[in-house]
């Protein structure tokens, strides 16, 4: 036995006194049996913890199994997938929809190659026919995308030239700096002139619906930066059944012959401390407080939830990670499916609508998500940001049938009586949707998370640690794919 895998050892004698006994019975052998059918040791010195049960968290389990790298997961809720979650069979056609994650667009290649990988087919979101792709509601009555798109051409091409302005070094990064410290609402309201308010407003809906919060409370530089600058035109998809396809099937490679072991639900970390050579974890379990020893962490966890663990402050993590984990705030989106029994908004008693309508007063943006599946009824989505995403409730689908009424008149005869509503800044694990960027943070923030601490023993992973793809399934993918090499390559250094 070599003299640090004693030392090792060693200590944790000594902390197991301490700790009531818990790690003796961990001191014992370890072989496969032993692990697989004997009761939880809590030494996982030669596995990887993964805290969150969330996309990144199960994409990092599922690239440490594919090396062999033993792990355990821990998922505070009762479910696989985190902010993904797909709502099935909510009509008599046997539609669904999606509650969270939902669009995979071309450049998200991590998303795409993984689909590939575990055999999930995508479709192609499909227009209705004769319908626009997008259309904005505006002083009570609907403005194409034909229309929308001369009034809007002028404004973005300036907002191309801002965006280049912004790609390198020296006096552009003081440019995107500066740009960092406005909001977007002052932005925006900069570039107004009497001929272009009306597309100023929707780019200002645009952006409250995709990054979920007040343009007053976005980065300028966080707008512009999301912007393409080819102007590339492309279709998006999504996943056949929903993208809880995509978590479920990651579950059911990654939870082994005992699921319960591999990945163990309603099950949270309290607090980590760093203890020599190992990080000790105390967790809340359905049946009390554990303490556990591990050598190696991935926190799969979004900055609110990451906030509530004891001692992360005391750990050794870069003062970037830091001061990003302590300051980081998620978006405060809403969503609501509501079941119709007619597609009225194909008929004649109205505009048709194509994809999805923008700027309602109280429902913010409507989607029809039944678009592309078969059947006569129908699901409209709506998607609600900033205080309106925040303060959605129990009154929300009676507002969206107001605001359809406005635009066609039979919505309320048609409604099914059959509605969810996911308010994810109420969900007490998660804290929010995803991440947005206030004035000065993209700057200070960004990039943050693409290195590990304690030499790749500790890794972040989760949509908000990706630089250019927060707020996607992108990058809760590339960022678990991230942590599990890194991790994974660290641990194998210590076991050789």
């Amino acid at each position: 036995m070599d003299e640090t895998r004693w030392d090792r050892r060693s200590f944790l004698r000594a902390s197991a006194l301490m700790a009531g006994g818990w790690g003796a019975m961990s001191l014992t052998g370890c072989g496969t049996l032993d692990r697989l059918f004997g009761p939880d040791p809590g030494l996982y010195d030669n596995e990887v913890l993964i805290i969150g049960g969330g996309l990144a968290g199960l994409t990092a389990g599922y690239e440490l199994k594919k090396r062999k790298i033993p792990f355990r997961i821990l998922e505070a809720s009762s479910r696989p997938g985190g902010r993904v979650q797909t709502l099935k069979f909510f009509d008599a056609d046997n539609h669904w929809a999606e509650l969270g994650g939902e669009y995979v667009d071309p450049r998200h290649l991590s998303v795409l190659d993984l689909c590939s990988e575990l055999n999930l087919p995508l479709d192609q979101v499909p227009l209705n026919a004769n319908g626009s792709a997008t259309s904005f509601w505006s002083r009570q009555q609907i403005v194409s995308q034909d229309v929308l798109s001369k009034e809007l051409s002028p404004v973005l091409s300036q907002l191309i030239r801002r965006r280049q302005d912004i790609t390198g070094e020296g006096d552009r990064k003081a440019e995107a700096s500066r740009l960092d410290q406005q909001s977007l609402k002052d932005f925006l309201e900069s570039l107004r002139t009497a001929s272009n308010g009306r597309a100023l407003d929707y780019l200002s809906q645009a952006a409250r619906v995709q990054f979920g919060v007040e343009t007053e409370q976005q980065s300028a530089l966080q707008f512009l930066s999301s912007l393409d600058p080819e102007a590339r035109a492309s279709r998006v998809r999504r996943i056949r059944g929903g993208s809880e396809s995509l978590t479920r099937t990651l579950y059911e490679r990654v939870k082994g012959v005992l699921p319960e072991f591999i990945v163990r639900f309603k099950t949270s970390l309290l607090s980590v401390k760093e203890r020599g050579p190992l990080f000790e974890c105390r967790i809340q379990t359905p049946r009390g407080t554990q303490t556990v020893w591990t050598r190696c962490l991935i926190f799969a966890l979004p900055p609110p939830a990451l906030r509530k663990i004891g001692g992360l402050k005391e750990l050794q993590l870069s003062e970037e990670r830091k001061s990003a984990i302590q300051g980081m705030k998620l978006a405060t989106h809403s969503k609501l499916v509501m079941g119709f029994n007619e597609k009225f908004w194909l008929g004649s008693g109205g505009p048709i609508l194509g994809g999805t309508l923008l700027g309602l007063p109280a429902s913010q943006s409507c989607d029809d998500v039944s678009r592309g599946l078969a059947g006569s009824s129908g699901l409209l989505s709506f998607t609600m940001g900033g205080e309106a995403g925040m303060r959605a409730g129990a009154d929300m689908a009676s507002k969206a049938l107001k605001d359809l009424q406005a635009v066609w008149k039979q919505a309320p005869s048609a409604w099914s009586k059959k509605e969810v509503l996911r308010n994810w800044s109420s969900q007490a694990e998660i804290g929010g949707s995803v991440l947005s960027y206030a004035p000065s943070e993209m700057s200070r923030w960004s990039g943050v998370f693409s290195e590990g601490d304690y030499s790749d023993r500790i890794f972040f992973a989760g949509e908000h640690t990706s630089t250019t793809f927060y707020g996607s399934m992108q990058g809760a993918v590339e960022s678990g794919r991230r942590a599990a090499a890194r991790v994974g390559a660290a641990l194998e250094k210590l076991l050789q």
